[in-house]
């Protein structure tokens, strides 16, 4: 008996957790012709299938430019990401990234965005994606396709800015 008052109790807290549907509203957006929807705009729960496609990346090794060898440089590595996850074209170089989207605020950050170094003087010269808590993904020359933290002082030092390329849609 005892059980099940606290399975009970259990399941009513839970309860409270589930948001309540929300018959006879609108979501409050710039409505677009039917038929036409942009591209960058996606749906919240697709950012899931964005994860899994950037962790397959993980790990792949770092090759430059060459079209010969197997592996990635850093603006190839968000070309192939955003390309497979949306279809988007972005342009080859970090430098030419950089003019994509909207500029990000580097406390604005969220999932997918696009964060941008400069390792030489008044140039965009690296690029990664946002991942949250601190972190993203990016073709680092020793190590390949990594994580790494936007606080550690390499990159803190170098941090150009960020774009949001990938705009989720809002509910």
């Amino acid at each position: 008996m005892k059980t099940l008052l606290v399975i009970s109790v259990l399941l009513m807290g839970l309860a409270g957790c589930i948001p309540a549907p929300r018959y006879g509203q609108q979501a409050k957006s710039k409505a677009q012709p039917a038929g036409r929807t942009d591209p960058n705009v996606l749906p919240s729960n697709d950012f899931l299938r964005l994860g899994t496609i950037i962790r397959q990346k993980l790990g792949t090794p770092y090759v430059g430019t060459s079209k010969y060898k197997s592996g990635t440089d850093c603006s190839n590595l968000t070309q192939e990401i955003f390309g497979e996850y949306a279809g988007i074209s972005l342009g080859r170089s970090a430098q030419e990234q950089f003019s994509n989207g909207s500029p990000v605020a580097r406390n604005r950050l969220e999932f997918g965005d696009l964060v941008f170094f400069s390792l030489k003087k008044n140039r965009i010269t690296h690029v990664g994606i946002y991942v949250g808590h601190g972190d993203f993904i990016h073709a680092s020359e020793s190590y390949g396709v990594i994580l790494s933290r936007l606080n550690d002082t390499y990159w803190a030092h170098s941090f150009a800015g960020a774009r949001r390329v990938l705009v989720p849609a809002r509910r």
